[in-house]
């Protein structure tokens, strides 16, 4: 009797042992699938995440984009403006190169008459001394040159 209850005891507790294990089998590969599933959800959670912020970040790059295009255009609008004032400038300080040049030759001209007109004044004065020296400032004299009118010669 106490080998059958010896016996009876160790089957039922090999019986135990092995239905013990197959439900910690069980489990175990219940709470895989559970932790697999789980897995599978926050992956297509964190796919979503991505695709949003993917999403978000394409529609930053349009926009600067578009920005950086509009600056292009500003920037060639202002080259092509800053090119034409030079080219105008150029032109502006041709004209004004060749005007300065006739305004110095006109100087030049002004200041050759002035200088002829002072030579012919100087000698004008030269000549007026030296004709001073023979007049004759007596009333009545034969000598002067030219003659009073009221007087005969």
């Amino acid at each position: 009797m106490i080998i059958a209850v010896l016996t009876g005891g160790t089957l039922a507790g090999a019986a135990t042992s092995i239905m013990f294990w197959r439900e910690n089998k069980r489990i175990k590969k219940s709470e895989a699938q559970t932790s697999e599933a789980l897995a599978k959800k926050e992956g297509a959670s964190a796919i979503k995440e991505d695709a949003s912020a993917a999403k978000e970040l394409l529609d930053v790059l349009r926009g600067t984009k578009e920005h950086m295009e509009s600056m292009n255009q500003y920037n060639k609008k202002a080259t092509t403006a800053l090119l034409k004032s030079l080219e105008e400038k150029d032109t502006v300080v041709e004209e004004l190169k060749k005007e300065m040049q006739e305004l110095k030759l006109e100087i030049a001209e002004h200041k050759r008459k002035i200088k002829g007109l002072e030579n012919t004044l100087n000698e004008e004065r030269i000549a007026r001394k030296e004709l001073e020296q023979y007049k004759c400032i007596v009333n009545g004299c034969s000598m002067r040159q030219p003659p009073l009118k009221n007087e005969s010669a």
